[in-house]
């Protein structure tokens, strides 16, 4: 479990240039009130606010702004750039993502991903996989 101070910590880092990340993930929204870091250092710049609606597992993610003071504030998940890179596509509203030419690692991960955040309309099409 990560503290506010590791929260701070890899804040500061990050706006001061001393870490970056290697790239910028599939869903960056140029208005976000959030960052999201893979476990592989992939940032999202996403919408808290799309976050709670189609997730039980980020509903409270407005309590996430209590540990940051910035709009620049970055949360660090374990899953790989290549599983939020689709779970992520389920927050939006867009077509979904086709799932039947997906590697089965990614596949397994994103169904664990979206059991974990309860993302139902993924779990939905990960059972149809």
């Amino acid at each position: 479990m990560y503290t506010t101070q590791d929260f701070r910590t890899l804040y500061v880092l990050l706006s001061s240039g001393t870490l970056t990340p290697d790239v910028v993930g599939s869903v960056c929204a140029s208005d976000s009130d959030i960052r999201l870091q893979s476990s592989d250092g992939v940032l999202y710049d996403v919408h808290r606010k799309n976050l709670e609606v189609h997730s039980e597992g980020f509903a409270g993610a407005e309590a996430i702004s209590e540990h940051h003071s910035s709009d620049n504030e970055v949360v660090l998940l374990t899953e790989t750039s290549a599983v939020l890179d689709l779970l992520l596509q389920y927050m939006y509203r867009q077509p979904q993502p086709d799932l039947k030419d997906v590697d089965f690692d990614i596949l397994a991960g994103v169904a664990e991903a979206a059991e974990k955040y309860q993302v139902f309309a993924a779990i939905s099409w990960c059972k149809l996989c």
